[in-house]
């Protein structure tokens, strides 16, 4: 029986891989840990407060400059 490349290559991956239905449910696991911890850390509202605060500076900062080089 003569095999093909393409066998070859989907036995190598298979092999490479592993068990896919394992892995593929460990990474759908993952993902679902990361999107939880993502969610927890941006509706934190010390972390809220604070981007606030940086946005209200920064805005400010921006308005010296413009303020300062309008003067000129």
């Amino acid at each position: 029986m003569q095999r093909t490349c393409g066998y070859f290559l989907k036995r190598g991956f298979q092999i490479g891989f592993g068990d896919s239905e394992n892995k593929i449910a460990s990474i759908q696991k993952s993902l679902e840990n990361i999107r939880k911890t993502l969610n927890e850390i941006f509706t934190n509202p010390k972390l809220i407060k604070a981007a606030n605060r940086c946005a209200d500076k920064i805005a400010e900062a921006l308005g010296k400059i413009v303020g300062a080089t309008a003067r000129i």
